[in-house]
């Protein structure tokens, strides 16, 4: 949980990304890699929207399914209860929601899948 202070969006979705891939080149002879489908809710449904959406791990997956997906952290500020949660895509651990600037909602958005 601690490396993903400031890395949302790129060590989580490279994870499982890579580890998919592992997977699939060690279980090769248990896995239709024409079935591969992805899942998650919440922060597993914004890992989802990236994976499916990744340049390098879009192919890997048939299907996918996302249940309460978190697909825009600039709009997530106003629209959720737990706006805190876009903070780990920031260093800062003490985020002034009283002071939001343009830039930080450039840098949410960017790191929305």
């Amino acid at each position: 949980m601690n490396s993903l202070l400031g890395t949302i969006g790129v060590n989580d979705v490279e994870d499982c990304g890579e580890l998919t891939l592992n997977a699939l080149k060690k279980y090769v002879d248990f896995i239709d890699v024409g079935r591969v489908g992805v899942e998650g809710g919440s922060h597993g449904g914004f890992l989802t929207g990236w994976l499916t959406g990744h340049p390098k791990y879009k192919h890997i997956w048939s299907a996918a399914c996302l249940w309460n997906p978190v697909l825009n952290m600039s709009y997530m500020l106003t629209a959720t209860d737990i706006p805190d949660w876009i903070t780990g895509c920031t260093q800062n651990k003490e985020f002034d929601f009283s002071n939001i600037s343009a830039d930080d909602i450039a840098h949410f958005y960017t790191r929305s899948p």
